[in-house]
């Protein structure tokens, strides 16, 4: 096992603790990753039940369900807006593939910093 990093606090003028959302501009991914998860659920979900459900709006659906909310209480805001209730793992599983989805879209083409980030 490697030890931790010594970090001379003296030496630190600042340190940044969260960047998304604050210096870079995340929005457009996690909108592109609820969109991604969403649209899939509620297609294979219609044809379970032989109904239609709109589209996941990465514009409106975003900000008015998901923005600034945990990802698990996104996910039951959204089905809820559908009228659709999941049980606890399905939930989970949505909140935890919306996850993964925007770890891989930032792992293959970074971020992109606000302009007024130095």
């Amino acid at each position: 096992m490697t030890a931790p990093a010594v970090v001379d606090l003296e030496e630190i003028a600042a340190m940044i603790f969260d960047t998304d959302g604050v210096i870079t501009d995340t929005a457009r991914v996690h909108a592109t990753a609820w969109k991604q998860v969403f649209d899939t659920f509620l297609g294979e979900y219609a044809k379970r039940s032989s109904e239609r459900f709109p589209p996941f709006d990465a514009g409106e659906d975003y900000l008015r369900h998901v923005d600034g909310k945990s990802r698990l209480e996104g996910v039951n805001d959204v089905l809820h807006s559908r009228n659709i209730t999941a049980d606890p793992d399905t939930a989970a599983g949505l909140a935890a593939a919306k996850d993964a989805f925007f770890r891989a879209e930032i792992s293959a083409h970074g971020v992109t910093p606000f302009p007024s980030t130095p």
